[in-house]
């Protein structure tokens, strides 16, 4: 599934704002939910398998100045923390073991596989407090659910573009949670 974009793909003018809204916003977080709540409708109605896999695909928070700043950055991985703690609930109430899967974007809040690893670092520890504060996990339970819920997109097009190793950026979707999913481009 695709939650980067709200609403439309090909409308007019998304591109443009194709990061709005962020995820310091309410908005990002209950669109994304729903798109978690129609794979669960898909596993209700048979076409997917109770426990599937699920990837959502996701933003790190907003384009450049839009998020900047240490504050808005923490605002953004708390939104996150939010929609793991509901994707663990869905998960035990039988739908499927959805992963937010967030993308690096050149000239976003997470520029590169690098700094998206630093960010989900930050969003996996807000995860992990909240899963132990809402759900009562313990901590390895908390861990084990941040990691299973909040990964990694890699797209090999914008690694290229700015230049990275394959190797380094593949190792660095992997770090500390689920690669959940790859695009490729023909750019490449």
């Amino acid at each position: 599934f695709n939650a980067f974009p709200f609403g439309v793909f090909h409308e007019p003018g998304l591109k443009a704002r194709v990061y709005a809204p962020a995820w310091t916003e309410p908005l990002r977080l209950d669109y994304t939910l729903s798109v978690a709540r129609a794979a669960a409708g898909l596993v209700e109605r048979g076409a997917l398998a109770p426990g599937a896999r699920v990837s959502i695909s996701t933003h790190a928070g907003g384009w450049g100045e839009t998020v900047s700043g240490p504050q808005a950055r923490h605002a953004c991985a708390d939104g996150m923390a939010r929609a793991v703690v509901a994707l663990a609930r869905l998960a035990a109430d039988g739908g499927p073991s959805v992963v937010l899967s967030v993308e690096a974007e050149p000239r976003s809040s997470a520029n590169d596989s690098a700094e998206l690893a630093e960010y989900l670092v930050v969003a996996r520890t807000r995860a992990r407090r909240r899963l132990v504060e809402e759900l009562e996990l313990d901590e390895a339970e908390a861990e084990a659910a941040a990691a299973r819920h909040l990964g990694t997109c890699l797209d090999c097009c914008h690694s290229a573009v700015e230049f990275e190793a394959p190797e380094r950026s593949l190792a660095l979707a992997r770090y500390g949670g689920r690669l959940g999913k790859i695009q490729y481009s023909s750019a490449l």
